[in-house]
């Protein structure tokens, strides 16, 4: 590859979303592993389970929402890379086998981190 790229892995719980976002310049590919839900991309619903790969263009308007019955769980690129500083930035240090942390705010300069990681601010259509 000629840009360097980030990758990860993401769990949602039942009941939870990731919530309306884009990437100003990334584009990013979601791989879903385990349970069922739905992307809402542009305003426009698509069913997601195992197997499903999505790909979301620069400044493509997108949610996940896990509407299922157990954990929502995917692999994720990023390109260029940059996903994971944000996460750094706002979440909680975690190692492989630990426990998901508690429930916490997010940080009050979310905006600004946003900013600095690629993220555009998004006007919702709908969020299905």
């Amino acid at each position: 590859m000629q840009r360097p790229f980030s990758a990860g892995t993401q769990t949602v719980p039942p009941g939870g979303f990731v919530r309306l976002h884009a990437h100003a310049e990334s584009e990013e590919v979601l791989h879903f592993i385990r349970g069922k839900g739905k992307a809402v991309v542009e305003g426009r619903d698509y069913p997601i389970e195992p197997g499903m790969t999505v790909f979301l263009g620069p400044q493509q308007s997108h949610t996940l929402i896990n509407d299922g019955t157990e954990d929502l769980h995917w692999a994720w690129f990023f390109l260029p890379s940059g996903l994971e500083t944000f996460f750094k930035a706002i979440g909680r240090q975690r190692s492989p086998g630990d426990d998901a942390p508690d429930a916490f705010e997010r940080p009050e300069n979310v905006s600004a981190i946003e900013a600095s990681t690629g993220f555009s601010p998004v006007t919702p259509k709908r969020l299905g």
